[in-house]
């Protein structure tokens, strides 16, 4: 079976470590694979983590971001309400 990867980009670093944040999303990523629905394996990184792997062409972020830029954090919401494709 296939899963999915949910890669959430957001502003700091001090928002991926707030575990408190998370704790509901993860949450509901184990009810998914309880009820034997697709596995979601949750990515939780900051923009500037994010820039910086597009550009060193790390396969994983480069293969979900549609675009050879990096993002600017202020038209982040732009690409969250489109999708990552």
């Amino acid at each position: 079976m296939s899963d999915w990867d949910l890669l959430v980009v957001v502003e700091s670093e001090a928002q991926v470590a707030d575990v408190t944040q998370w704790g509901e999303l993860e949450r509901r990523v184990r009810e998914r694979e309880r009820l034997g629905q697709t596995p979601l394996t949750l990515s939780v990184h900051d923009i500037k983590f994010v820039n910086r792997e597009i550009r060193v062409g790390q396969y994983f972020f480069g293969d979900r971001v549609p675009r050879e830029k990096p993002i600017q954090p202020r038209r982040m919401d732009r690409y969250n309400r489109q999708g990552f494709g």
